[in-house]
Order: C-alpha cells, then sequence, then structure tokens
C-alpha cells in the first residue's frame, strides 16, 4: 500500500493531468430513482487496460460506442488517456522486431498469400516494461512518500476516537491513503476494515467481456518455426 502526502497551496502540487485523472476515477454520481432513495453517492470503477496494456505495451483508445452511456464525456477522456500513456510509456513499435508481428502485418497485406520478408531485428532482452518503478519515477525516493514491499494489505486500522477515519491518519489535505488492489481486493479490504458503503462490491467494472484473436493459418506457422530453428543454428 502506499500513502501519498498531498501538498500545501503554497507547494509544488502534483500535475494537473494525474489530479483529474485520479478525480475522474473517484467521481461520484447521484442516483436514478430506480435507485434506493439513500442521499450517498455511488463511485464506479474503470479501469482501462490490463491485459491489452500487458500484451501489447499501450493503452487502448475506447470506441465511440463503447462511451455513449459513460458518465465521463468522451472529450474529457481523451485528455485524460494522454498523460495515463505518458506514465506508462506506451509505445507503438515494441513489437516491431516480432517474427509474428511480421508475418500477421505481411499476411494481411498480402491477402491471400504470404510475401516473402527480410529478417527483422529480435526485441532487445533488457527491454522495460512499464510497472511501479517506471511509473512512480523519482516519486520514489520522495521522503513522503513510502512504498512497502513484499507485504499484503488485508485490512485498514480505524481510529477509535474518530469513527470513519484512518488511525494516525487525518482524513484531508494532509494525507491520503489510495487503496488500488483491482475490482475484487480493493472491495475486499474495505469491507473487511468495517468500510462499508453502499457502493461497496456493486458497480464494478474489470476484464473485457469480448476480445480479438488472431489465428494463423498452418503455413504461416511452420514459417515461423523455419525460421526460429534458423535462428537458432545461426546463434550456435
Amino acid at each position: 500500500m502506499s500513502s501519498v502526502y498531498s501538498q500545501s497551496a503554497k507547494s509544488q502540487g502534483p500535475k494537473p493531468a494525474l489530479v483529474r485523472l485520479l478525480r475522474m476515477l473517484t467521481r461520484t454520481e447521484k442516483r436514478t430513482s430506480a435507485q434506493p432513495p439513500s442521499p450517498e453517492p455511488l463511485v464506479v470503477w474503470l479501469r482501462i487496460g490490463r491485459v491489452p496494456v500487458h500484451n501489447a505495451l499501450r493503452i487502448a483508445t475506447p470506441h465511440a460506442q463503447e462511451t455513449t452511456e459513460s458518465p465521463v464525456k468522451r472529450r474529457e477522456l481523451d485528455s485524460l488517456l494522454t498523460p495515463a500513456r505518458s506514465l506508462l510509456k506506451v509505445n507503438s513499435t515494441v513489437f516491431d522486431g516480432s517474427i509474428r508481428h511480421t508475418v500477421v502485418k505481411n499476411t494481411e497485406m498480402s491477402k491471400v498469400s504470404l510475401s516473402p520478408f527480410s529478417p527483422p531485428t529480435f526485441m532487445v532482452p533488457t527491454l522495460p516494461w512499464s510497472g511501479a518503478n517506471t511509473v512512480l519515477g523519482k516519486t520514489v525516493n520522495d521522503p513522503r512518500f513510502k512504498l512497502v514491499a513484499e507485504h499484503r494489505v488485508t485490512k485498514l486500522i480505524l481510529s477509535q476516537v474518530k469513527p470513519g477515519e484512518v488511525a494516525g491518519v487525518l482524513i484531508s489535505i494532509e494525507l491520503v491513503y489510495i487503496i488500488t488492489c483491482g475490482s475484487i481486493c480493493t472491495p475486499q479490504i474495505l469491507h473487511n476494515s468495517g468500510l462499508r458503503p453502499y457502493a461497496l462490491g456493486r458497480y464494478l467494472t474489470e476484464q473485457s467481456m469480448a476480445f480479438c484473436q488472431i489465428v494463423l493459418s498452418k503455413i504461416h506457422i511452420v514459417s515461423i518455426t523455419k525460421f526460429e530453428h534458423h535462428q537458432s543454428g545461426m546463434a550456435m
């Protein structure tokens, strides 16, 4: 778990784009008449990427049809995706040296048959992937920031003096705790901590329910195998 201290108005605060992104992720929306009459607002969490980020090192831009009912205006969402791509150091050319990537592109271009192509240059084995170290950057060395490794968070200890507040933490501009454990673990931690708003466990968004998979015909798979065997022989 990471504790993030907010700075005073006179000090240099977080980047505006990052603040807007965090506000969007914790945006509250009023219920409709069909929902319970409680005035408590809802919080709907949205994750963009994950498996697509792992597989393609990119943040997919949602299609227009995916955002027709989104509470976030499309223009605002696009403006937030830009700094997100910067934080994750998105690279759309990272797989240009992949033999499989090249085969798929050449097959699509040829439409009918596989066109001859020159052996590609493979990716550098030490290619850095986006993670806490690349996203946090210099923040890791900030004395106001603490990143605890090799730990598992299961509960927040609440104050006995002021119910609803984390012990030792004043919920104000001085200190903020951010629980980012996914759509499943996050509500579990909050529930186990005694923090149980109406929205807890509801309105969760996680993995996409549909995806696209490219299936290569046998002739292309054989060509890949032959190429890899050829490369192995040259390496020996």
